[in-house]
């Protein structure tokens, strides 16, 4: 990364998910998590997720992960909670202690499953579909997990070019390469984690040949990363937008408080962004 660029990346940290629902689905997005995936309510609060939401909920599942939702004025989702058309392009890795007994599991309890297959890493997984969404989960073996299902700060994203996300994700995330295997077409990276000061999260870029653009793709499960400095985050939506990359309006409490962007990677895959 050049020294003009580091100075307007900050320390970008990753720091769980983002359930975004309407207020109507917070309860059954609450239920599925604890059917389904076995997490437990961590903390539940009537909060509103920005100034523009005139009620709100906000439940913390654990590994960073918050449901939020609420409603404006007029009575239409603040944030807005819509569903993407386009399936998402962003598969996040969750450690199953043994992949198959979860396997039956998630089928038994009516779950949308992909095949057992090998990733790029050589592991065998299985896809399954978050709720009724376009977003997809993945499952691999991770016999040292305590627990029977958790967090394997792991992902995997389909690109049309690999070298060039690459440079994108170094470039504009601050992301470091781990391990590249052009002739496999993949690449593993890293970010540090926000509630982890010694672990570091993996990103695995995936070029896909028959990848079809279909523009910003918003899943209801979205990754979110964060920066400690306020005024590093504000200068880093600044930078974000004049490097010409789509960024989305700042969210949130502007003056104090938590606030938040997105911005899309070239091939329209999402990142949340947040300050608090």
């Amino acid at each position: 990364m050049s020294e003009t660029l580091a100075r307007n990346v900050p320390a970008v940290l990753f720091d769980g998910g983002t359930i975004n629902v309407t207020l109507e689905e917070h309860e059954h997005a609450i239920e599925w998590c604890q059917r389904v995936m076995g997490m437990k309510i961590a903390q539940q609060e009537n909060w509103t997720p920005g100034p523009e939401a005139v009620v709100g909920k906000m439940t913390h599942m654990g590994w960073g992960i918050w449901i939020e939702s609420g409603k404006a004025a007029d009575g239409t989702p603040a944030p807005t909670a819509s569903r993407e058309h386009a399936e998402s392009n962003i598969g996040w890795y969750w450690s199953a202690r043994n992949l198959r007994s979860k396997y039956a599991e998630l089928q038994q309890a009516g779950v949308q499953l992909s095949n057992i297959y090998i990733d790029p890493q050589g592991r065998e997984v299985f896809d399954f579909r978050f709720m009724n969404t376009g977003t997809w989960l993945t499952a691999v073996e991770d016999p040292a997990k305590e627990d029977s299902f958790s967090d394997a700060d792991t992902f995997r994203i389909k690109v049309k070019n690999l070298s060039r996300s690459i440079e994108w994700y170094k470039q504009y995330l601050g992301m470091e390469v781990l391990v590249e295997h052009p002739k496999e077409q993949y690449c593993v990276m890293t970010l540090g984690i926000n509630y982890h000061p010694e672990g570091r999260s993996k990103w695995v870029l995936e070029e896909d040949p028959d990848f079809i653009y279909h523009g910003p793709i918003d899943g209801l499960f979205r990754t979110r990363s964060f920066v400690g400095n306020r005024e590093d985050f504000f200068e880093y939506h600044r930078f974000l937008k004049e490097s010409g990359n789509q960024v989305s309006e700042m969210g949130g409490f502007v003056k104090q408080g938590r606030v938040y962007f997105h911005v899309y990677d070239p091939d329209g895959n999402r990142f949340d962004i947040s300050h608090c």
